[in-house]
């Protein structure tokens, strides 16, 4: 079973050609990665749009990392309406 992590507004978000796009240090203080699934620790966050009321639920599907290794950013799929998979989130490390 999909679980639903508190959501973050989506207005946090840059959003552009099916993908969210924030930096970390726009988040809020609460975010955190947390499980999306009851049956195993795949982690991801939730995106709520207050207007429809619509939530996406996104799994870390890759981090980015630059030539020293350093992460430079998390890259998620949504989950969660199966309607909206084709949506990206990336979390760029600021």
């Amino acid at each position: 079973m999909i679980l639903t992590p508190n959501p973050v507004n989506a207005n946090i978000f840059t959003f552009h050609d099916g993908k969210f796009t924030t930096e970390m240090s726009d988040l809020p203080k609460s975010f955190e990665i947390s499980r999306v699934y009851d049956d195993a620790w795949d982690g991801g966050f939730a995106i709520i749009n207050h207007e429809t009321g619509n939530v996406c639920v996104f799994r870390l599907e890759s981090i980015d990392h630059d030539p020293e290794g350093d992460i430079e950013g998390w890259q998620f799929s949504c989950i969660k309406p199966t309607r909206l998979t084709h949506l990206k989130a990336l979390i760029i490390n600021d």
